[in-house]
Protein backbone atom coordinates (compact mmCIF):
# COMPACT_ATOMS: atom_id res chain seq x y z
CA UNK A 1 0.00 0.00 0.00
CA UNK A 2 1.13 3.55 -0.80
CA UNK A 3 2.12 5.58 2.36
CA UNK A 4 3.20 8.60 0.91
CA UNK A 5 -0.05 10.56 -1.21
CA UNK A 6 0.92 13.27 -3.08
CA UNK A 7 -0.67 15.07 -5.79
CA UNK A 8 -0.52 13.94 -9.25
CA UNK A 9 -0.65 15.34 -12.50
CA UNK A 10 -4.33 13.95 -13.55
CA UNK A 11 -5.99 14.02 -9.61
CA UNK A 12 -4.98 16.19 -7.62
CA UNK A 13 -4.47 15.39 -3.68
CA UNK A 14 -7.69 16.85 -2.67
CA UNK A 15 -9.73 14.58 -5.68
CA UNK A 16 -8.50 11.71 -3.33
CA UNK A 17 -9.61 11.95 -0.02
CA UNK A 18 -11.95 10.04 0.39
CA UNK A 19 -9.53 7.15 -0.93
CA UNK A 20 -7.04 8.03 1.18
CA UNK A 21 -9.27 8.07 4.15
CA UNK A 22 -10.63 4.64 3.12
CA UNK A 23 -7.08 2.91 2.77
CA UNK A 24 -6.35 4.35 6.18
CA UNK A 25 -9.22 2.82 7.37
CA UNK A 26 -8.43 -0.32 5.80
CA UNK A 27 -4.45 -0.20 7.12
CA UNK A 28 -5.99 0.53 10.74
CA UNK A 29 -8.25 -2.27 10.80
CA UNK A 30 -5.11 -4.67 9.81
CA UNK A 31 -3.14 -3.45 12.56
CA UNK A 32 -6.07 -3.55 14.80
CA UNK A 33 -6.39 -6.87 14.09
CA UNK A 34 -2.71 -8.37 14.41
CA UNK A 35 -2.77 -6.54 17.61
CA UNK A 36 -5.94 -8.46 18.94
CA UNK A 37 -4.95 -11.62 17.56
CA UNK A 38 -1.19 -10.98 19.38
CA UNK A 39 -3.46 -10.24 22.29
CA UNK A 40 -5.46 -13.66 22.11
CA UNK A 41 -2.11 -15.44 21.29
CA UNK A 42 -0.40 -14.32 25.07
CA UNK A 43 -3.96 -14.61 26.54
CA UNK A 44 -4.10 -18.12 25.77
CA UNK A 45 -0.76 -19.03 26.74
CA UNK A 46 -1.33 -16.95 29.76
CA UNK A 47 -3.92 -19.32 30.42
CA UNK A 48 -1.86 -22.27 29.82
CA UNK A 49 0.73 -21.34 31.94
CA UNK A 50 -1.65 -20.70 34.92
CA UNK A 51 -3.18 -24.44 33.94
CA UNK A 52 0.55 -25.79 34.48
CA UNK A 53 0.84 -23.79 37.78
CA UNK A 54 -2.08 -25.46 38.87
CA UNK A 55 -1.63 -28.85 37.77
CA UNK A 56 2.14 -28.32 39.56
CA UNK A 57 0.33 -27.09 42.93
CA UNK A 58 -1.82 -30.08 42.64
CA UNK A 59 0.79 -32.66 42.53
CA UNK A 60 3.04 -30.78 45.07
CA UNK A 61 0.11 -30.90 47.19
CA UNK A 62 -0.81 -34.41 46.79
CA UNK A 63 3.19 -34.59 47.46
CA UNK A 64 2.93 -33.66 50.95
CA UNK A 65 0.00 -35.70 51.87
CA UNK A 66 2.14 -38.66 50.90
CA UNK A 67 5.15 -37.35 52.65
CA UNK A 68 2.62 -36.98 55.38
CA UNK A 69 1.27 -40.02 55.44
CA UNK A 70 4.62 -41.94 55.17
CA UNK A 71 5.75 -39.74 58.35
CA UNK A 72 2.45 -40.84 59.90
CA UNK A 73 3.31 -44.48 59.19
CA UNK A 74 6.92 -44.44 60.62
CA UNK A 75 5.59 -42.70 63.84
CA UNK A 76 2.70 -45.66 64.48
CA UNK A 77 5.91 -48.35 63.35
CA UNK A 78 8.25 -46.75 65.58
CA UNK A 79 5.46 -46.17 68.90
CA UNK A 80 4.59 -50.18 68.02
CA UNK A 81 7.97 -50.97 68.08
CA UNK A 82 8.47 -49.07 71.54
CA UNK A 83 4.97 -50.91 72.74
CA UNK A 84 6.09 -54.03 72.00
CA UNK A 85 9.37 -53.72 73.31
CA UNK A 86 8.20 -51.94 76.55
CA UNK A 87 5.61 -54.91 77.05
CA UNK A 88 8.24 -57.48 77.50
CA UNK A 89 10.83 -55.09 79.22
CA UNK A 90 7.89 -54.86 81.83
CA UNK A 91 7.93 -58.66 82.48
CA UNK A 92 11.79 -58.53 83.16
CA UNK A 93 11.21 -55.52 85.49
CA UNK A 94 8.80 -57.14 87.47
CA UNK A 95 11.28 -59.99 88.28
CA UNK A 96 14.17 -58.16 89.58
CA UNK A 97 15.01 -58.17 93.21
CA UNK A 98 16.78 -54.90 93.82
CA UNK A 99 13.45 -52.60 94.44
CA UNK A 100 14.68 -49.37 93.32
CA UNK A 101 16.07 -50.24 90.55
CA UNK A 102 12.91 -52.23 89.67
CA UNK A 103 11.38 -48.90 90.36
CA UNK A 104 13.25 -46.54 88.53
CA UNK A 105 12.87 -49.15 85.38
CA UNK A 106 9.26 -49.37 85.65
CA UNK A 107 9.03 -44.89 85.70
CA UNK A 108 11.49 -45.23 82.82
CA UNK A 109 9.20 -47.47 80.98
CA UNK A 110 6.18 -45.59 81.78
CA UNK A 111 7.54 -42.64 80.25
CA UNK A 112 8.82 -44.86 77.04
CA UNK A 113 4.72 -45.57 77.06
CA UNK A 114 4.05 -41.92 77.08
CA UNK A 115 6.57 -41.34 74.18
CA UNK A 116 4.68 -43.80 72.23
CA UNK A 117 1.66 -42.53 72.84
CA UNK A 118 3.28 -38.96 71.99
CA UNK A 119 4.64 -40.42 68.72
CA UNK A 120 1.35 -41.96 67.17
CA UNK A 121 -0.56 -39.51 64.61
CA UNK A 122 -3.56 -39.84 66.30
CA UNK A 123 -2.53 -39.12 69.51
CA UNK A 124 -1.26 -35.60 68.04
CA UNK A 125 -4.73 -34.01 68.81
CA UNK A 126 -4.17 -34.34 72.51
CA UNK A 127 -0.95 -33.42 72.72
CA UNK A 128 0.37 -30.09 74.77
CA UNK A 129 1.08 -26.40 72.64
CA UNK A 130 4.67 -26.90 73.97
CA UNK A 131 4.43 -30.48 72.95
CA UNK A 132 3.26 -30.22 69.26
CA UNK A 133 5.63 -27.21 69.23
CA UNK A 134 8.59 -29.98 69.84
CA UNK A 135 7.79 -32.48 67.29
CA UNK A 136 7.43 -29.48 65.24
CA UNK A 137 10.88 -27.90 65.79
CA UNK A 138 12.18 -31.41 65.82
CA UNK A 139 11.07 -31.97 62.29
CA UNK A 140 12.36 -28.69 61.30
CA UNK A 141 15.85 -29.03 62.90
CA UNK A 142 16.37 -32.53 62.95
CA UNK A 143 20.03 -32.74 62.48
CA UNK A 144 20.45 -30.30 65.10
CA UNK A 145 18.62 -31.50 68.12
CA UNK A 146 20.43 -29.03 70.19
CA UNK A 147 19.21 -26.07 68.94
CA UNK A 148 15.38 -26.86 69.71
CA UNK A 149 16.50 -27.57 73.55
CA UNK A 150 18.18 -24.62 74.01
CA UNK A 151 15.36 -22.91 71.82
CA UNK A 152 12.75 -24.65 73.86
CA UNK A 153 14.52 -23.98 77.57
CA UNK A 154 14.36 -20.53 76.68
CA UNK A 155 10.60 -20.09 75.78
CA UNK A 156 9.64 -22.76 78.79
Amino acid sequence: MNKNFRDLKDSPLEERVGDIIYKIFVVGNRLFAEYKLEELIEERKWEEQKRKRKLEQLRNDELEEVKELTQAISDWNKASKIRKFTDEFVAKVRNLKDEDQKERLLKWIQWARDKADWVVPLSRKRMSFWGRLLLWLNRLFEHNKIFVYLLLSLVC
